[in-house]
Parts: C-alpha cells; sequence; structure tokens
C-alpha cells in the first residue's frame, strides 16, 4: 500500500502540466474545455459542485471563482 501511495505523490506532483501543458494540442485541450465552463456554466445559478473523476480537481478550481 505504502509503495502505491508513494507512486501517486510522485506521479501526481506534475499531473497538470503533464496533461495541460506538455505540447500544443494540451494546451489547445486546456483552453477550449476553460471556455467552455466559463461561458456555459457560469451562467447558470448553483451554490454547490461536485467533480468526479480522477485526477487533481482542475475545473473545480474553475467552477469555484
Amino acid at each position: 500500500m505504502n509503495t502505491i501511495k508513494t507512486f501517486y505523490n510522485i506521479d501526481g506532483a506534475d499531473y497538470g502540466y503533464r496533461r495541460w501543458q506538455r505540447n500544443p494540442v494540451s494546451k489547445f485541450d486546456y483552453q477550449f474545455t476553460y471556455k467552455a465552463i466559463t461561458d456555459f456554466l457560469h451562467k447558470s445559478k448553483y451554490n454547490k459542485s461536485l467533480e468526479i473523476g480522477c485526477g487533481p480537481g482542475t475545473w473545480t478550481v474553475v467552477l469555484n471563482d
């Protein structure tokens, strides 16, 4: 168990860079998704949100702006 936890602690440290900034396609994906969230979801009235999935919660931060 400790080995798995250690792996994910190390692997997760640069997840945001590898997923969203590593190359032009990744950067485009980030910008497109960010725009979709801010254009459509920010118009909604809500006081709670739940992001489900694996990863660091990239879009939760955007929703909470």
